[in-house]
């Protein structure tokens, strides 16, 4: 990666998780996983400099979802891309420019396509 930064998948299911993870590692990004969404906020709030990107499902378990992760993380930490990913929830509004949406299944090259202005050449 051309800043060393980080992509937090953030997945419940640990296949996907796993899956998400590989593909992203297999295209030069150094990946950190999480399950939920509140480990994640609170990985964010320790490491929010070296995270580039988060790509995360919606619906996880937990006090924080996908949605509340992307949004918190968006107002705070604007320099991070978030990228939310779901089968069934589709966002009902606009979202904020440094969160992008992906419908599952996703494609690797959605998901690089959205997250290279924050990886660079990924």
């Amino acid at each position: 990666m051309v800043d060393q930064r980080s992509v937090l998948v953030v997945e419940d299911d640990p296949m996907l998780r796993c899956d998400a993870a590989a593909l992203l590692a297999d295209a030069g990004i150094d990946v950190v996983e999480m399950e939920s969404a509140d480990n994640a906020l609170a990985y964010v709030f320790e490491q929010a400099e070296s995270i580039g990107a988060i790509f995360t499902d919606v619906q996880m378990p937990g006090d924080t979802d996908g949605l509340d992760l992307a949004q918190y993380v968006a107002s705070n930490w604007p320099h991070i891309t978030v990228l939310v990913t779901s089968g069934r929830v589709h966002p009902c509004c606009e979202l904020p420019g440094n969160i992008k949406f992906v419908s599952k299944p996703w494609m690797l090259s959605d998901v690089l396509g959205a997250l290279r202005p924050t990886l660079g050449n990924a």
